[in-house]
């Protein structure tokens, strides 16, 4: 058998590698069906009536604001509905959409057009004056259009967004002859790796690229998003999860749940009652929080319409919070995967496996190709060695932007075309994968032993008390030998007290190896990152 990881799912690969057709297909197909809800307004917006605002933006983009093929937009505001409407217009309109939420202040938003060379900026009255001084000179060099209508001598989106507007929009095959997408280079969206260990870089991906990304899981084993399924949870649109989401559902006839209070358990579960959602996406540490405060409370709501729970984002270290999140939700389902910006969806389990089976992270995604590499010597590695993960397919990017367009950094390639994760795991007799921890997380303790993270992660989470753990490298130590100082930041269950000391010894009885030279911390919650998971440069910077 070969130790290149195929998944057994025949690839059916998707109906168009050109997103504008994907995307104009999907919503033709599910016209009547209810694609997106934004949670907070309650807006709702039926297939036909995204398609119909898309293509009037689309042509306002191109006709009134000449807005050309290859050219990068930036969205700014709420990750509502009409943020969705307005990325899904750009790319219809044959631009690269990059969309940073109203969580970002105005100075990454400067960084971000001048990394990705935009040509224009869709964003509110209110964001534009709050910015107005460090935006000062981007409104001089890219078009500003607003979300409101036209004020301040800005032109304005708001009646074009309008389900009654009377604009007419361009056909998708006006569309298609306009913009002349060439599938395999031309940008849908930009955006960035999370940044929980470095800065984020700018990752651009193709039309190709989206479109196998929705379809490497199009399974019923999967992620069947068939009409009646509804989705929501920790799938911000500025990332992978989000944007898959977005796009699932308009090719499967689904509906996504827009909703973003990603620390609230309450409110996660109002709305997964108040719109019958049947599949949850949860950061790690939010699953914690569903399997500790969510179980107390479940009983206030109706929560019958939930079958199944994705996690992704880290490394579940224990069978018992998967297991208590099934019991407690009566779910069929609680799976983790593992997926990148840079590659989409690489391994997730089959739900007719997933029971009982939390620690994998499961196979390898139809289309999709892995293996475990040594260094340099991308000789496919056998089963149950940990090394380093490398993929191969449809889904992954052509390389990080740089300064000079288009000119891709590919370091992290291998000669023969593998994207070199950064992440080690092996995988066992059965094909099953397992992940390890990233390289650049390895620490080095002062008695010289090796951690990843995840592996103290693992030891502290065994303690009654807590209810999450983050282990980062608080600093390095140069003198006579160099070691990395580790420190771990925890979060404690409802009603428990615990000091540092005690977790330390706790430490030590089970493992006297594990050094936390940074000592521990205790927090009342985790700073997080858009996407959910844990700020983990935040967290270095805490004394």
């Amino acid at each position: 058998m070969s130790n290149i990881l195929r998944s057994s799912i025949p690839y059916r690969g998707p109906i168009s590698e050109n997103l504008i057709e994907f995307i104009h297909k999907g919503l033709e197909k599910n016209s009547k069906e209810t694609i997106i809800i934004d949670a907070l307004s309650g807006r709702s917006w039926k297939g036909k009536e995204i398609a119909a605002s898309v293509r009037r933006v689309s042509r306002y983009l191109i006709d009134e604001r000449g807005l050309k093929r290859g050219d990068t937009c930036a969205i700014y505001g709420r990750p509502d509905d009409q943020a969705v409407i307005t990325i899904l217009s750009v790319i219809c309109a044959g631009g690269a959409s990059v969309f940073l939420s109203d969580a970002h202040r105005p100075r990454e938003l400067l960084d971000t057009a001048k990394a990705t060379n935009c040509k224009f900026l869709i964003t509110t009255k209110s964001l534009l004056d709050q910015g107005a001084s460090t935006l000062s000179g981007l409104k001089d060099l890219i078009k500003v259009i607003l979300y409101d209508f036209a004020s301040g001598g800005y032109e304005g989106i708001a009646s074009l967004l309008d389900k009654n507007s009377s604009y007419q929009g361009y056909s998708v095959d006006e569309l298609l002859e306009k913009t002349k997408i060439n599938n395999e280079s031309d940008f849908a969206v930009i955006q960035f790796s999370s940044g929980t260990t470095g800065k984020p870089k700018p990752i651009p991906r193709t039309h190709k690229n989206l479109c196998h990304l929705v379809a490497s899981v199009d399974h019923e084993e999967l992620m069947d998003l068939k009409p009646g399924e509804v989705i929501t949870g920790s799938l911000a649109v500025t990332h992978r999860p989000g944007l898959w989401a977005l796009l699932a559902c308009i090719n499967g006839g689904s509906t996504f749940v827009l909703w973003s209070n990603l620390s609230d358990v309450e409110d996660a579960l109002k709305t997964i009652e108040k719109y019958k959602v049947t599949i949850f996406s949860s950061s790690l540490p939010f699953l914690a929080m569903l399997g500790n405060v969510g179980i107390k409370i479940k009983d206030n709501y109706d929560l019958s319409s939930l079958k199944h729970v994705i996690t992704s984002g880290a490394k579940i270290v224990h069978e018992d919070l998967p297991k208590s999140v099934v019991r407690g939700f009566n779910l069929k389902s609680l799976r983790q995967c593992f997926g990148m910006t840079e590659c989409g969806w690489v391994f997730l389990i089959e739900l007719s496996q997933a029971e009982d089976n939390y620690l994998s992270v499961g196979h390898v995604c139809p289309g999709m190709e892995a293996i475990i590499m040594d260094g340099e010597n991308t000789t496919p590695l056998g089963a149950k060695v940990k090394k380093e993960i490398a993929l191969r397919g449809p889904q992954i990017f052509p390389g990080y932007l740089t300064s000079e367009p288009g000119v891709f950094n590919r370091n992290d390639f291998t000669h023969d075309g593998w994207f070199r994760t950064g992440d080690q795991g092996y995988y066992d007799e059965n094909r099953l994968v397992y992940i390890e921890g990233r390289y650049k997380e390895l620490l080095v303790l002062s008695n010289n032993y090796r951690y990843f993270p995840n592996d103290i992660e693992s030891i502290i989470s065994e303690h009654p008390a807590i209810e999450g753990v983050c282990v980062v490298k608080a600093g390095e130590y140069r003198k006579e030998i160099v070691y990395d100082i580790a420190r771990a930041f925890v979060t404690l269950k409802h009603g428990y007290n615990i000091t540092e000391k005690e977790i330390i010894d706790f430490i030590s009885e089970r493992s006297s190896k594990v050094l936390l030279d940074g000592g521990v911390r205790v927090l009342e919650k985790f700073p997080r990152l858009e996407n959910g998971k844990v700020n983990k440069s935040a967290l270095k910077e805490m004394d």
